[in-house]
């Protein structure tokens, strides 16, 4: 989680330099280890131009089919326990 935040401060500029780069260098890093908040932000961004970045439907659709797999997973994970 705490590359998310930090992916989250850079692109803020909450406590830190607003750097666009950073921040998808960081939400990217984090998404890449399973952090569905950072896959779910990376397809915003992706899919509204949000960071400086133009949009990219195909990179939005990727990240958010990613962060969709991990979801369905732990709903069926979860329902089993029941």
């Amino acid at each position: 989680k705490a590359r998310y935040l930090l992916g989250d401060a850079y692109e803020t500029g909450h406590g830190i330099a607003r750097d666009c780069e950073r921040a998808l260098f960081w939400y990217k890093k984090a998404a890449e280890n399973g952090e569905i908040m950072a896959m779910d932000r990376l397809s915003k961004i992706y899919g509204t131009g949000l960071c400086d970045q133009a949009e990219n439907p195909e990179e939005s659709m990727k990240w958010l089919k990613k962060s969709g797999a991990i979801k369905r997973d732990i709903l069926k994970h979860s329902a089993q326990k029941k």
